[in-house]
């Protein structure tokens, strides 16, 4: 025969009695938020969406006047264009200078090896005496 539990919690199953503590635990650390930092927030909020109000405002008002907002396009596309171009070219000449770094071109490197090494050449003397200074310019009339 079984025995009769001696303490009234005994009669609910463990598994059961540890739930309901998970959950005690977890209401708990559960902080509810201060009425000022809920202002807060609403505050903000209402100011993200006055940003949000105005972005699409403009958007309206550019599609209202579609010539003006086809010529932005267009300037922008050209700007654009011009950027990419520019880019390409800036790419093709690193990619030039990465090739010359990396690969010497094996001629130049076979002539540099055979030249005979020459001595240097002795300091020129001017050949010419240095010119006398100008006179000064007689003064306008």
């Amino acid at each position: 025969m079984a025995e009769e539990p001696s303490d009234s919690y005994d009669i609910l199953p463990h598994a059961e009695v540890e739930g309901l503590k998970e959950e005690l635990r977890k209401l708990k650390e559960f902080e509810l938020q201060p009425t000022k930092k809920m202002q807060i927030t609403m505050l903000e909020l209402n100011h993200k969406l006055d940003k949000l109000l105005a972005i699409f405002e403009e958007a309206m008002h550019s599609m209202k006047h579609p010539i003006t907002a086809l010529k932005e396009f267009k300037d922008m596309q050209r700007d654009l264009t011009k950027i990419l171009e520019q880019n390409s070219d800036i790419a093709g000449g690193i990619v030039a200078l990465a090739d010359l770094l990396k690969k010497p071109e094996k001629k130049e490197e076979q002539d540099l090896l055979q030249m005979p090494s020459m001595p240097p050449l002795p300091p020129r003397e001017p050949r010419l005496p240095p010119l006398p200074p100008l006179p000064p310019l007689p003064p306008r009339r």
